[in-house]
C-alpha cells in the first residue's frame, strides 16, 4: 500500500503551530501530509504506527521548551526508531547552546532560531535541504537493503542448488561404481572365469571324441549365453539409473532458476503417488545395496493426486538422502504409504521412516528452518527441509515429524487425494 509521506510538528504554542503548518502546507502541501501535535508523547505514539505501517516521515519539526519534557530530549529518544528522518528544533535565543550541542551528538540535523520569518527566505531553503538529504539516503538506505535481499536470495539458490545436485548424483555414484568395477565384485572377471571353465572343459570332451556329447556343449553354451545376458541386463540398468540421475539434475538446474519465485511456478500433473514411489525407490537400490542399507517399500495409497509431480519427487529425494546419511549402526529404511481421512479431506500419507541417528531435541524447533542443518562438518546447506515444507504446503499438505535421539525419525507427508 502507498502512503503519502509525512511531515510533523509539535509545539505547545498554538499560535506558532498554526503558522508553521500554514507556511509548510503552501510549500510542501501536495508532496507530503502535514500534521500537527501539541504534545511529544503523542507524536511518539502516532511515530510507533507509521513506523510498524512502514510510512516514510521525511521531517520532524519541534520546539525545544515542551511542557512534558524538552525537544531535544524528544528527539534523543525516537533517534534509534527513525534515523533517517531529518529533525529540526525550533529554539529562542537563550537556548541555542544546548542546540548546538545537540547538533553536534548527531540528535537533531538542524535548528532555526525565532522567529523564521519570512518562511521562503529562512524556513524553506533549510527544509529544502534536509528533505532533498532525507530522500537520497532514503534512496542508498532502500538500494543497499535491496541488493542484501538479492545476495540472500542467491545464497538461498546457491545453497538449494549444491544440495539438490548432491541429492541426485547419489544414485548415479552407486551405479557408475559398480560400472567401473570398484566394489569386489567384477562382472568382467566373473565372465572371464565361466570362459575360462568353458573352454577347459570343450577341449576336454573334444579330445575324449565328442561322440553323443555335442548336445552337452550346446546347454553349456547356451547357459555361457544367458549368464553373459543376465550380466549385461544389470549392467545396463544401472547405466540407466545412472543416466536418469545425471539427467535429473539438469533438471534441477533450469528449475532452481525459479525457485524464489516458486508460489507462481506450481505446475499440476494427476499421477498415482504410490507409482511415483516406486519409481524413486527404485532409483536408489544401488545405494541400499552398496551401504548395506536393509530397505523396505510398503504401498497402500494407491491414490491418484493432482500436484506438481517433479517438486514432489524433489521432496522424496530430499527426505531419503537424509535418511541414508543418518545411518549408523542398525541401518533400515522403509517407505510406507496409505489413506487417511482428516476433517473430510482424504490424504495420502507417505512416510519415511529411517533408523538412523535421530534428531536432538535442541534441534527440532528448527529443523524446518532454512539454512539450519543438523549434518556435521558444514554438509548441507540447511535447505533441504525448510524447502520441502514450503513445497508440501504450497500444495495444500502437511509434513510433520517424530524422532528420537539413536533411534531414528519419521517424516510423514500429508497429500490431498484427487477425488
Amino acid at each position: 500500500m502507498f502512503y503519502t509521506p509525512k511531515i510533523l510538528i509539535v509545539d505547545d504554542d498554538k499560535e506558532v503551530l498554526e503558522m508553521l503548518v500554514m507556511d509548510l502546507q503552501a510549500e510542501y502541501g501536495g508532496q507530503y501530509d502535514i500534521e500537527k501535535f501539541s504534545k511529544t508523547n503523542l507524536i511518539e505514539a502516532q511515530l510507533e504506527k507509521y513506523v510498524s505501517a512502514g510510512v516514510k516521515v521525511a521531517l520532524i519539526i519541534s520546539d525545544q521548551r515542551m511542557p512534558d519534557n524538552t525537544g531535544m530530549e524528544f528527539f534523543a529518544k525516537i533517534k534509534s526508531k527513525i534515523p533517517v528522518t531529518k529533525k529540526v528544533i525550533l529554539t529562542g535565543y537563550s537556548d541555542i547552546d544546548d542546540a548546538i550541542n545537540a547538533f553536534n551528538k548527531g540528535d537533531i540535523h538542524q535548528f532555526l532560531t525565532k522567529p523564521w520569518t519570512p518562511a521562503k527566505e529562512k524556513l524553506i531553503p533549510l527544509l529544502n535541504k534536509l528533505l532533498h538529504d532525507f530522500w537520497r539516503e532514503t534512496n542508498e538506505k532502500e538500494r543497499s537493503e535491496e541488493e542484501q535481499n538479492r545476495i540472500k536470495e542467491l545464497t538461498i539458490i546457491t545453497g538449494f542448488l549444491a544440495h539438490e545436485f548432491r541429492n541426485s548424483l547419489f544414485p548415479a555414484k552407486a551405479g557408475l561404481t559398480k560400472i567401473l568395477g570398484l566394489k569386489k565384485a567384477s562382472y568382467s572377471k566373473e565372465i572371464e572365469e565361466v570362459l575360462d571353465a568353458f573352454y577347459s572343459e570343450l577341449t576336454t570332451l573334444i579330445s575324449e571324441n565328442v561322440g553323443g556329447k555335442l548336445i552337452i556343449i550346446k546347454e553349456k553354451f547356451n547357459k555361457l549365453c544367458e549368464f553373459v545376458k543376465e550380466k549385461l541386463r544389470s549392467l545396463d540398468l544401472l547405466v540407466h539409473q545412472a543416466h536418469a540421475s545425471v539427467q535429473e539434475s539438469l533438471d534441477i538446474i533450469t528449475k532452481i532458476m525459479t525457485y524464489n519465485k516458486l508460489e507462481n511456478n506450481l505446475k499440476y500433473d494427476i499421477f498415482n503417488i504410490d507409482e511415483l514411489l516406486s519409481e524413486v525407490y527404485k532409483n536408489y537400490i544401488p545405494t541400499f545395496e552398496e551401504k548395506q542399507i536393509k530397505s523396505s517399500l510398503n504401498l497402500k495409497a494407491g491414490a491418484d493426486v493432482f500436484l506438481g509431480k517433479d517438486h514432489i519427487k524433489q521432496v522424496l529425494n530430499n527426505l531419503i538422502i537424509n535418511s541414508i546419511e543418518a545411518m549408523q549402526n542398525k541401518m533400515e529404511i522403509n517407505i510406507i504409504s496409505s489413506l487417511i481421512e482428516y476433517s473430510g479431506t482424504l490424504y495420502a500419507e507417505v512416510c519415511i521412516q529411517d533408523t538412523g541417528i535421530g534428531i536432538k531435541e535442541s534441534d527440532k524447533k528448527k529443523i524446518f528452518t532454512i539454512f539450519h542443518t543438523t549434518k556435521p562438518d558444514h554438509k548441507g546447506a540447511g535447505i533441504g527441509l525448510s524447502f520441502c515444507k514450503k513445497i508440501i504446503e504450497l500444495y495444500g499438505g502437511k509434513i510433520i515429524f517424530e524422532s528420537k535421539e539413536n533411534m531414528g525419525t519419521t517424516f510423514k507427508i500429508y497429500l490431498p487425494v484427487k477425488r
